[in-house]
């Protein structure tokens, strides 16, 4: 399928964690939808609401959650605006240290009591103490640090829910739905946001939120309620479709199977960092981290490297990789003889 992203000709595109590719399927899709509203002016916007209703199903479908429960939002930063503003004030917020700025600034604005934790290879455990030693109505954490990679470990938020069941737990999911098969339905969430145009590979402005039963109840809201406070006016009828239409192309190109080969890349260019030295010793004493990775790299050696053709980010004091399905090992071996 490498044949449907022209990107992957002209770089070793190691950088899904900033941008993911546009297919080509996607891109006559979106084609499509424009030549419609071209062609058809105010049609367009009238049947738009019934294609939402089916878009809105297609998502709900592939994250295995309600439909009432699902949501299609602009993106991560505004989607999850609409949910926080049904919260308490002076609610009891508990927050990691250095989390995704978008996630940090959506709480702060706001007037509830934060507290955060540092982020390291103990950071379920320290939450878990944090949780014994006070109340709090809300966790809220990105599933895989935007820097690091690291991964929250899915066994161990499980755990926390059970052991705190009146806990709302917020999560930011950007970095990880589409690199991971999941289920609203079985997960410990209670709220879940993300934005589309990553591994997901939905382009710009595709953004998701399910919500579940209990945050309806602790925040006294309806779906009726916030469907309304959502789609007031108009909405962005080109991501909606976009993600809807991504999502089902991930299913049409067997999402497991596509999984399980992006899972042995990422393995593959964790094993290259770990045998250079250029990772932390605590990302690979980790059972699971999140399909991209920070190594030791100054600002000379990012250019080098975009020099080569290697398409990458500069996060943190290092520099970001990241590998998806349509990469390739052979790709990685590339990147790391550069090395």
């Amino acid at each position: 399928m490498r044949q449907f992203f022209p990107a992957l000709e002209k770089s070793i595109y190691l950088n899904t964690a900033y941008v993911g590719l546009l297919s080509q399927p996607l891109f006559a899709h979106r084609q499509k939808l424009e030549e419609a509203y071209l062609q058809n002016g105010d049609r367009f916007k009238i049947d738009a609401y019934e294609r939402l209703e089916k878009d809105t199903l297609a998502v709900a479908d592939f994250l295995d959650a309600p439909k009432a429960n699902t949501f299609l939002v602009p993106n991560f930063s505004s989607g999850i605006r609409y949910f926080l503003s049904h919260l308490p004030a002076q609610s009891t917020i508990l927050m990691l240290e250095e989390d995704y700025p978008s996630l940090m600034e959506a709480f702060k604005e706001r007037d509830f009591k934060i507290d955060t934790l540092p982020i390291d290879e103990k950071v379920e455990q320290r939450v878990q103490e944090q949780l014994k030693q006070k109340t709090y109505d809300v966790l809220a954490l990105s599933m895989v640090q935007y820097i690091s990679g690291l991964l929250f470990d899915a066994a161990a938020l499980k755990a926390i829910k059970q052991q705190h069941p009146e806990l709302l737990i917020v999560v930011d999911a950007t970095q990880w739905m589409g690199s991971v098969s999941f289920s609203f339905r079985q997960a410990p969430i209670d709220l879940v946001v993300g934005s589309g145009y990553k591994w997901l590979l939905a382009g710009f402005n595709s953004g998701y939120a399910c919500v579940s039963d209990l945050f309806y109840k602790k925040t006294a809201t309806t779906p009726t309620l916030l469907w309304n406070q959502i789609f007031v006016g108009h909405f962005n009828f080109l991501g909606a479709s976009s993600l809807a239409f991504a999502v089902k192309q991930l299913h049409a190109w067997d999402f497991t199977r596509l999984l399980t080969h992006k899972d042995q890349l990422a393995h593959h260019l964790k094993a290259g960092l770990e045998e250079r030295g250029l990772i932390a010793p605590w990302v690979t004493q980790r059972k699971a981290h999140g399909s991209f990775f920070n190594f030791k790299g100054d600002t000379k050696a990012y250019n080098k490297l975009q020099q080569h053709g290697v398409r990458c980010s500069q996060r943190g004091s290092g520099i970001r990789v990241s590998v998806h399905f349509y990469n390739t090992f052979e790709e990685i071996d590339r990147f790391l003889s550069l090395l």
